[in-house]
């Protein structure tokens, strides 16, 4: 075993003075010895340099190693790095492979843990998944759709992460399908989030805004404290009039204390003019637990002395009191 430790550490110290190699014959050279080591991890190096280096002509020692390496996968390549890392090197040389796309998509790769086997082939599934996105395949969105169901929470992610390169209804669609199919997992549901923002693009107007703040807001009632906070987030980044309305609405109904802190804190990631003023205005004229909490909510913004004078100045403004003893209190 530790000799076989050392001959790793070997290759990947080989591999790492080609990091900054000239582009020329002696260098593609030793890349070609780095395909073809039987250790996953200096392959997926090799990969690695090869795409910093911009060899394109490596594509079809990558395409022989890739699928070697997709054989008796769990002894040669645990974890499915060196695999991963050259699906990555082939979408960075914009190599269109939808064939080893697809394979990868649906491969598996399970290994022994304790207890039982675990697939690690997810973030490669995933990987794969966006790779064909941006190949344009025809059948793409067929293959991804697949694997929005995956059980796997990386693969999941990646497959709403490819999505994003489509356009029109149909990626929407499947990504709310996906949300309203019982997903909980804050990971996948927070690209999904994102990705219907991104895919609903600059708002041209209120009904199509509308329509990507009502089906995130929606989510602001699950029963999942975590599924709350990763929809307010959303809507919080999202910098939309809209998803500012959603969030004082939120905050406002919300009668607990942890919601609160979730609807001020992405009512203030917003940075508009109105979210900055409802904040603000919270602070002077709420109750002691809203004042508290909306003006840790702008914490963020200690910095920006426009912004921070505002809230002493709002502090200092409430009735019938000095100020209060918040949180940032000097």
């Amino acid at each position: 075993m530790a000799k076989r430790k050392n001959d790793i550490e070997t290759v990947l110290s080989q591999l790492d003075q080609l990091a900054d190699a000239p582009p020329n014959e002696e260098t593609w050279f030793a890349l070609r010895r780095g395909f073809m080591s039987k250790h996953g991890v200096a392959v997926g190096k090799a990969a690695k340099i090869a795409a910093k280096l911009e060899w394109k002509d490596g594509i079809p020692d990558m395409l022989k190693a890739y699928e070697r390496l997709s054989h008796n996968g769990a002894n040669v390549d645990p974890g499915c790095i060196g695999k991963a890392n050259i699906i990555k090197a082939l979408r960075r040389l914009k190599a269109y492979e939808p064939t080893t796309y697809i394979r990868g998509i649906r491969y598996k790769q399970f290994e022994a843990v304790w207890g039982g086997k675990e697939d690690r082939a997810a973030q490669l599934r995933a990987e794969c998944a966006v790779a064909l996105a941006e190949t344009g395949y025809a059948d793409a969105l067929l293959y991804i759709a697949d694997l929005l169901a995956d059980p796997e929470t990386e693969a999941r992610a990646g497959a709403a992460q490819a999505l994003s390169c489509f356009s029109g209804a149909t990626p929407i669609a499947l990504l709310r399908l996906r949300a309203l199919s019982g997903e909980l997992n804050v990971r996948v549901l927070e690209e999904i989030f994102s990705v219907l923002f991104a895919l609903s693009g600059p708002p041209n107007n209120s009904e199509e805004e509308d329509e990507t703040v009502r089906f995130v807001a929606q989510f602001l009632e699950s029963s999942d404290i975590d599924v709350v906070s990763v929809a307010a987030i959303t809507l919080g980044s999202s910098r939309r009039l809209l998803a500012f309305n959603a969030l004082r609405e939120f905050a406002e109904n919300s009668l607990d204390e942890e919601r609160q802190r979730i609807a001020f804190e992405a009512i203030a990631l917003l940075r508009l003019p109105e979210a900055f003023d409802y904040v603000v205005e919270t602070i002077s004229r709420g109750s002691e637990v809203e004042a508290r909490l909306a003006e840790q909510a702008m914490s963020i913004y200690r910095d920006d002395e426009r912004l921070w004078e505002r809230v002493e100045t709002a502090r200092a403004d409430r009735k019938g009191e000095d100020g209060l003893s918040f949180l940032f209190d000097d």
